[in-house]
């Protein structure tokens, strides 16, 4: 999937509207208009034929062939207005041509632009040839059209820059489950915060000293959390222990960590759960601020530690 500026693609479309239409007009048809009528018989010119001839200035010699300079000299000025033009439209256009893969306008308006160079400007007709293999080609393309309040989160660094900064691991999951929110992938985007936290986990074990598993069965969360919580028992034994400061916030991080466990990451291993968007918000939320809290006291390798 690829993001399209379709304002541009339209605005090229509509300049190569505007070629064609300028290509319809054929200034050089004008100098008819300018040439002298011919002198009739003198059996012919009788009172009633006269009056109805041209006045007599436009029968001048000299007007004439000053029209006639004006008209070719308009004539080349709009053919290299128009050859300014295509060349104009075909460069804006063909980047959006490639970027699609539509291959048949393409080598056509290569063609178009090779003519171009060469001083020649392709015919009306050839320009809305070109303009039907445009809409024929994409015909076979689709487009996501998102709401206001979902675009802002496609394709954006969401979470504050100090998350981003501190946990550069997460970055990408954070950026997938975002993505996957705007695309209204709701399940999808909660597997993806999943993933943020067991960073987050890993990051808390890590500040408290508690060692990395090393076996696979020893890397699921609930194991993961108990080693947190003995950790905190190590270092804050005693009811006074647990008042201060650092054995607060952990021990606040352990409850929003248990609390994710059973009823978002153990239901995301299995398939026949799905979230809907307004659950998927919630626990985006909810990660969000987690990692808000983490980042405040520590990065993801744990540092500073306890």
């Amino acid at each position: 999937m690829q993001e399209v500026n379709l304002q541009k693609l339209i605005g090229a479309v509509v300049l190569l509207g505007n070629v064609r239409a300028a290509l319809i007009m054929d200034v050089s048809g004008f100098a008819e208009l300018f040439k002298p009528e011919p002198t009739p018989e003198p059996e012919k010119q009788s009172k009633l034929w006269w009056p109805l001839r041209a006045p007599a200035p436009y029968k001048s010699p000299s007007r004439l062939q000053e029209a006639s300079v004006k008209i070719q000299t308009a004539a080349a000025e709009h053919k290299q207005q128009v050859r300014e033009s295509i060349k104009s439209a075909l460069n804006e256009l063909i980047p959006h041509l490639e970027e699609f893969e539509l291959t048949v306008t393409l080598a056509q308006a290569k063609r178009f632009i090779r003519r171009v160079d060469q001083g020649e400007v392709p015919a009306g007709s050839e320009v809305a040839e070109l303009t039907a293999r445009f809409f024929d080609e994409l015909h076979e393309r689709k487009f996501i059209g998102l709401s206001r309040e979902l675009s802002a989160f496609y394709k954006t660094q969401q979470f504050p820059q100090d998350v981003r900064l501190k946990f550069p691991s997460t970055v990408v999951d954070i950026d997938e489950a975002m993505n996957c929110l705007a695309l209204e992938r709701s399940t999808a985007s909660v597997f993806h915060f999943m993933r943020v936290l067991e960073v987050a986990v890993r990051a808390t074990a890590s500040c408290l000293g508690v060692p990395n598993p090393t076996r696979g069965s020893d890397k699921n969360w609930g194991v993961m959390l108990n080693a947190i919580k003995n950790g905190m028992n190590t270092k804050w034994p005693t009811a006074t222990d647990k008042m201060q400061p650092d054995a607060k916030v952990f021990e606040n991080l352990l409850a929003s960590l248990e609390a994710v466990k059973n009823p978002w990451r153990n239901a995301t291993m299995h398939v026949e759960n799905t979230y809907t968007m307004a659950e998927a918000q919630r626990i985006r939320h909810a990660v969000e601020g987690l990692m808000i809290t983490m980042a405040s006291r520590f990065d993801e390798n744990g540092d500073p530690k306890v």
